[in-house]
């Protein structure tokens, strides 16, 4: 079987292949030929063929045949279908392609015409006023309104329409065309059985489409009737691409998608129901002014819509709402529009609205002129109502008829025009155009009367009912009989009746309310400011500041624009009384508080009466505020009369308006005690009224002091009159610093404006005053004076100079007790004048003048810091520098440095002392006195650097500088003299321990304080003899200064030394390193000034010491330690002693005398030694030795013991061991200490006649420097015989 197949298969396929290849070479051929084919010869024989198979007369501008696949097409261009009489075009389409149905044409013998497509078509849908739509071709219908297109679409089997527009369009021509892009449309015909399917977009731009599906039956007759049903789906609909026809007047739709699904019944081409549901996503609507922007974020409902006999009725069930994140509670909605022949009746009911949204989107569709839309956008309102229900009644003639009722919450709306703004409102209402009635009630209620009142009225309660009666296009009349309302301030029951013209007018207010439990405090929420005057509104909102409104009431009766009712056209009034009453009745005035009072407003007049309070701290009394004419009021007249501290009263000046006169005045004073104020001012509301004031003060043991100084007047007792200007007071008594005084206080002026002169004639006593300053207790002054104190005390702000003291005396009876050029005996008359100027900007300049030759002009802070000046000694006057600092200057006869050296080094740590003041110094001093050396023609001068201080001497005894850093804890001094003379003369005067005085006391200065030192001087000088060249370098340490190097380099004497001084706690220590020489220790002596001296002789000197004392007061007693000393060949002339208690000089004749020996045949007229040499200890005030030995050619002497450098005593043993038998006159040779001294006494009493005859020779010498007592000490020679010492 499978090969028969195989062999059948094979011819079969050859057979079909050359059957398809021939049709394909035949296609091919027939599309070679078919464009060439002209068919316009047969261009009317197709026209009669088209029209009979389409039903109506067609006409086309083209014909062609094409290939399209498997068919054969004529195509058409520019065809126009006409009506049966051909002078009308049904249809204009650009393009018709029509198959020929090939098979059926040969089977019937004709030519037969299949699916038939158009292109480029545009469809006009008309809706008729009576609501049947109908399809015309064009934009336009024809001239008979008769056009419909019926064969074309209807008769034909399979019609499809391409790349196509329809319009639709409303016979009233009410809105513009909507028109419909990218038509996708076909149609189904068997025979009277339409099917219609549509798919397209409403713009170019969306990318939703729109989706129709009919099912339709047509009725029998002339006239095309259809019944069936419809399907509409709209989904992904983007609204911002809406046509124009559907946005909304003046606004475009920016944003949103539509999803409707909707099933309809047709019924003789007319819309009976419609079913369905949609949704509505994201809805931005947005326009010009005022309304901008309105969204949705949601919008569903179910649809029913149903034909009524005489209108129609929507239904949207399940409703849901979600705008601003707010969803709307779902629920059924309706509206009925029915015409009947006498009116157009609409019916309205909604489960639920939000006021907000629904006024806002209404605003939409109304003009922007309208009065609707002002009142809309006016208002605002805001709420929630349900169960709503609105009828309203068009009739063809008369006025339009309304009803409605419903149930609204939380609702508000904002002022507007001469309606109030309201809020927290929940109210039923019922009425209709002729009138109706509101019941309000709320627990949170807010009432904004615009500009009528401050803020808006709130209440914690409200509850009463409101009439309202309109008489269209007359008045607005709104009545309360009984309104109840609790604020959180007051409680009121108010009868209320407003009469409003609406044809324009002056709206007629008659209120009365009684008001209880009031908080004065809150009064401003309660002023009717837009029908007050603004001075008065303003003073009242600041002068009632509290209290407690027991009762009261108010009463407004008469047209608004009358008010205060001057003319008596209405009445106001207001009475309530007060307690615990808080009254600023002007600013920077105190306050009246605790007060007591009744408040009385009547028409165009103000009454306060105040029975007591309290103001500041005074105690008021009696009191009265006064208005007299409201609507005019420029100032508000005050008397009041209190008890209370005298600070008060300088209160009154101080914190109120006077301050401008007053204020700087009363910063400098401080005030205390009791006092009885009157003051009588009239406070002026307009500028152009002037302010006046006047009062009393009666002073009771009051206290006035002075804020820079501690300077007070006590137990004052008097009267001051005061005004707005000055105030002055004679005879006043009080008490200055103990004493008893009288003052005047006088108005002055100058160019700083008014001031008040306070006078005071006291009595100066030095002891009174250290008591009452204790800063002055250190200060050298004694005895007591007589004085003038005067006080200038500037009013103004801007004075340049706010206070001036002075102070004048002539200083007989008090001393001074300081150096010249200050000090002064209790006998003598030196005037002193003091002149303080304090400036504004806390500064102050003092003028001083202390005696005919000492002046200053000063300038400093407040505190007391001066900051530059000048003083000037010999006459002249001062100027006041501009620059920082201090400069001294002047001409003296006599100066004593060392003296005030000593004076100020007591307060060289005072707390008040002030550094890096003096700028310069310049005098010239005829006689000075430095470091006790006298000099004259002395110039002093210090002058301030960079970083440092320079001063300079030149007189007839120094030449040179000094330089002293401003950072004395940084560097050292540095001072370089050319010449620096002293004299010894003082240095051994003999003056008790106790009087000697150092320069600067050393418990004063502390050895860590004090800067290091550079020292150079080129010539040292001691009494006109030169000493060489001088270095001495002290650094610091932690504890103190160390001495570096001190050197001394000259032909009379070489010496070096180092050491330190330091302080640990409180006490002091330092310590020396010397080392000294001399070739001639005999002209040394000579030239120091000690008149006895040692002729030639070298000297070399050790020295390591130290004392647990300061140097500057250290004497030989404090030392510790140990030197030695060897002193050359020389010899001791026969002089008298004159060692001032540090060298002495004995005369060894005398102990020569004493120990009855005689060398004065072998050495007349002096005594020669070989060399003195020797160690010595110093410990506790004693000086100790065992090896003081004194060489001569006749004996050797050794000395041993103690020397007493506190007790100035003896305490030693003296061997004589003699050399030579000769008669020597021996010397008392000079030494560094008594015990050298004491050496050389003792030695005289050994030299005598027959010395070579004793073997040694012993003394034990005891007694006071002064007298010493010399024993001589017996014992046997074997016993003492030494070999050794044997010459």
């Amino acid at each position: 079987m499978s090969k028969r197949l195989k062999i059948l298969a094979s011819p079969i396929s050859y057979l079909g292949c050359s059957v398809i290849i021939a049709l394909a070479i035949l296609l091919s051929l027939l599309r070679l030929i078919l464009p060439q084919l002209d068919l316009e010869p047969l261009r009317e024989d197709i026209q009669v063929l088209v029209s009979e198979t389409a039903g109506v007369p067609v006409q086309f501008e083209q014909v062609n045949v094409k290939i399209l696949g498997p068919h054969l097409a004529l195509v058409l261009r520019q065809v126009d279908l006409m009506d049966e009489q051909g002078r009308e075009t049904l249809l204009r389409v650009g393009e018709v392609r029509v198959d020929l149905d090939l098979v059926g044409s040969l089977l019937a013998g004709e030519i037969r015409l299949g699916h038939v497509e158009l292109r480029d078509t545009r469809l006009l849908l008309v809706e008729r006023s009576d609501g049947r739509i109908e399809l015309q071709g064009g934009l336009t219908s024809s001239a008979s309104g008769q056009g419909d297109l019926r064969l074309p679409f209807l008769r034909h089997s399979s019609l499809r329409l391409l790349e196509s527009e329809f319009y639709w369009v409303k016979e009233s021509g009410s809105v513009p065309p909507l028109r419909i892009y990218d038509i996708d449309m076909e149609l189904r015909n068997r025979g009277r059985e339409h099917q219609f399917i549509l798919r397209a977009g409403l713009d170019s731009k969306s990318q939703g489409e729109i989706r129709l599906i009919a099912d339709l039956h047509e009725r029998g007759g002339k006239q095309l009737l259809l019944d069936g049903q419809i399907y509409l789906l709209a989904e992904g609909l983007n609204l911002a691409h809406l046509p124009a026809a559907l946005q909304p007047a003046g606004h475009q739709v920016g944003d949103g998608a539509l999803r409707l699904q909707l099933w309809g019944d047709v019924e003789q081409s007319r819309l009976q129901q419609v079913t369905g549901d949609w949704e509505l996503r994201d809805l931005l609507i947005s326009g010009g002014e005022p309304i901008q922007h309105l969204g949705l974020e949601n919008l569903s409902a179910k649809i029913d819509w149903r034909k009524l006999p005489q209108g129609w009725r929507l239904d949207l069930n399940h409703l849901t709402l979600v705008r601003n994140s707010r969803l709307w509670p779902p629920g059924r909605y309706s509206l009925e529009w029915v015409r009947d022949r006498q009116a157009v009746r609409l019916r309205a009911g909604a489960d639920y609205l939000s006021v907000k949204d629904v006024s806002e989107f209404a605003a939409l569709f109304l003009a922007p002129d309208a009065e609707a839309f002002k009142v809309l956008l006016g208002l605002s309102p805001q709420g929630d109502m349900s169960r709503f229900r609105f009828a309203l009644d068009l009739p063809d003639q008369g006025p339009p008829r309304w009803q409605t009722r419903g149930r609204l919450t939380s609702y508000r709306h904002t002022a507007w025009q001469q309606i109030p703004g309201l809020e927290g409102l929940r109210l039923e209402f019922a009425g209709g155009d002729q009138g109706g009635r509101v019941w309000l009630e709320s627990d949170q209620f807010s009432a904004d009367f615009g500009d009528l009142f401050r803020t808006p009225l709130q209440a914690s309660r409200l509850k009463g009912e409101l009439e309202w009666h309109l008489r269209p296009g007359e008045m607005l009349r709104l009545s309360s009989s009984h309104l109840y309302m609790k604020t959180p301030h007051v409680e009121t029951l108010s009868r209320l009746d407003i009469q409003v013209p609406l044809a324009g007018g002056v709206p007629l207010l008659d209120m009365q309310t009684d008001f209880w439990n009031g908080d004065g405090a809150e009064k401003s929420r309660y002023l009717p400011t837009r029908i007050m005057p603004p001075e008065l509104t303003d003073w009242l909102d600041r002068a009632i500041v509290g209290g407690q409104v027991t009762a009261g009431s108010f009463l407004l009766y008469g047209p608004l624009d009358r008010f205060p009712f001057t003319g008596q056209e209405g009445r106001f009034e207001v009475l309530f009384g007060v307690e615990q009453a808080v009254l600023d009745y002007m600013p920077e005035w105190p306050r009246i508080e605790e007060a007591t009072a009744e408040v009385h407003f009547l028409n165009n007049s103000l009454k306060i009466r105040l029975y007591e309070g309290r103001l500041l701290d005074s105690q008021l009394t009696t009191g009265r505020v006064v208005i007299d004419e409201l609507d005019r009021a420029d100032e508000v007249q005050i008397r009041v009369s209190l008890e209370g501290p005298f600070n008060d009263a300088a209160r009154v000046l101080g914190e109120t308006p006077l301050k401008a006169h007053f204020e700087r005045f009363l910063k400098q004073l401080k005030l205390g005690g009791e006092c009885r104020l009157s003051l009588n001012f009239n406070v002026p509301l307009l500028e152009s009224k002037p302010f006046r004031f006047n009062g009393v003060v009666d002073l009771e043991n009051a206290r006035l002091g002075v804020e820079q100084w501690d300077l007070a007047l006590e137990s004052v007792e008097g009267r001051l009159v005061i005004d707005q200007h000055k105030l002055q007071g004679q005879d006043i008594q009080a008490r200055l610093f103990g004493e008893s005084v009288q003052v005047n206080v006088l108005p002055q002026t100058d160019a700083d404006g008014p001031r008040s002169r306070v006078e005071i004639a006291l009595p100066l006593r030095v002891e009174q005053l250290q008591r009452q300053f204790p800063q002055l207790a250190d200060y050298p002054l004694t005895g007591s004076s007589e004085a003038r104190l005067v006080l200038d005390i500037a009013h103004a702000e801007a004075a340049e100079t706010p206070l001036r003291l002075s102070l004048e005396s002539e200083l007989r009876g008090l001393a001074v007790d300081q150096p010249q050029p200050l000090g002064k005996q209790a006998g003598e008359r030196r005037p002193l004048k003091l002149l303080f100027e304090f400036q504004a900007d806390e500064r102050f300049e003092l003028q001083a003048e202390y005696g005919p030759k000492l002046k200053a002009h000063l300038a400093g802070r407040a505190e007391g810091r001066i900051e530059r000046g000048e003083i000037v000694v010999g006459g002249a006057a001062p100027r006041l520098p501009a620059q920082p600092g201090l400069q001294v200057r002047g001409q003296l006869n006599e100066l004593d440095l060392d003296q005030w050296v000593r004076q100020l080094s007591s307060h060289w740590q005072s707390p008040g002392h002030q550094e890096g003041l003096l700028e310069s110094l310049d005098l010239q001093v005829e006689q000075l006195k430095l470091a006790g050396v006298e000099q004259r023609d002395a110039h002093l001068q210090i002058t301030q650097m960079d970083d440092a201080w320079w001063l300079q001497l030149q007189s007839d005894k120094m030449d040179g500088g000094l330089r002293i850093p401003t950072v004395l804890e940084s560097e050292p001094l540095y001072g370089r003299f050319k010449l620096w003379s002293l004299e010894t003369s003082h240095w051994f005067a003999d003056e008790p321990e106790a009087e000697q005085v150092s320069v600067v006391p050393s418990a004063v200065v502390d050895p860590r304080q004090l800067p290091g030192l550079n020292l150079e001087v080129e010539q040292l000088q001691i009494n006109g003899r030169a000493f060489g060249r001088v270095e001495m370098k002290w650094s610091k340490t932690p504890d103190g200064l160390q001495l570096d190097r001190f050197a001394l380099n000259g032909e009379r004497l070489e010496l070096l030394a180092t050491g330190h001084w330091s302080r640990r706690g409180s006490g002091d220590s330092s310590a020396y390193q010397v080392t000294g020489n001399a070739a001639n220790l005999g002209q040394l002596l000579s030239d120091l000034g000690i008149s006895a001296t040692i002729e030639k002789a070298s000297l070399a000197l050790q020295a390591n010491l130290w004392a647990e004392r300061s140097p500057l007061d250290l004497s030989l007693a404090d030392l510790e330690g140990e030197f030695s000393l060897n002193v050359g060949p020389g010899s001791v002339p026969d002089v008298d002693p004159g060692m001032g208690g540090v060298i002495v000089l004995f005369s060894l004749r005398g102990l020569i005398n004493r120990l009855t020996l005689d060398f004065s045949d072998i050495t007349p007229g002096g005594f020669i030694f070989e060399g003195i040499s020797g160690q010595f200890d110093l410990k506790q005030g004693n000086a100790y030795t065992e090896n003081l030995r004194l060489e001569s050619p006749v004996a050797r002497i050794d000395i041993s013991g103690r020397t007493g450098l506190k007790a100035q005593d003896y305490e030693q043993l003296v061997r004589v061991t003699p050399r030579v038998s000769s008669t020597l006159p021996l010397f008392g040779a000079l030494a560094l200490n008594p015990s050298v001294g004491i050496a050389l006494m003792i030695a005289q009493p050994l030299i005598g006649e027959g010395v070579d005859r004793i073997a040694r020779v012993e003394y034990r010498v005891s007694g006071s420097w002064d007298k010493p007592r010399f024993e001589k000490i017996e014992r046997t020679p074997v016993a003492e015989f030494d070999e050794t010492e044997l010459p």
